[in-house]
């Protein structure tokens, strides 16, 4: 079954995370079993007071207009992750 004029939203209500573009993707129609690369990625940036160890929810929802769904990530800070502003 094709999946038809799918998109995908990213979102989180974190106080630390900033998105300085593209929290929104449209994919157009996805055959069955077929492979679709985002070339467009989300980027987002962190606090400069991110705490470390400071662990971000992300909600990704998925849609297409023959049905969809959403799907959750997380992520934690660590003081690898190089702050941007």
């Amino acid at each position: 079954m094709t999946a038809n004029g799918v998109s995908a939203t990213i979102t989180t209500s974190d106080p630390y995370v900033y998105w300085p573009y593209n929290t929104f993707n449209s994919y157009g129609d996805i055959a069955s079993g077929a492979v679709v690369i985002n070339s467009d990625d989300f980027d987002f940036e962190l606090a400069a007071d991110t705490p470390d160890g400071h662990l971000i929810h992300f909600n990704l929802n998925i849609t297409a207009t023959n049905g969809g769904r959403g799907r959750k990530a997380s992520m934690c800070r660590s003081p690898a992750v190089r702050k941007l502003r």
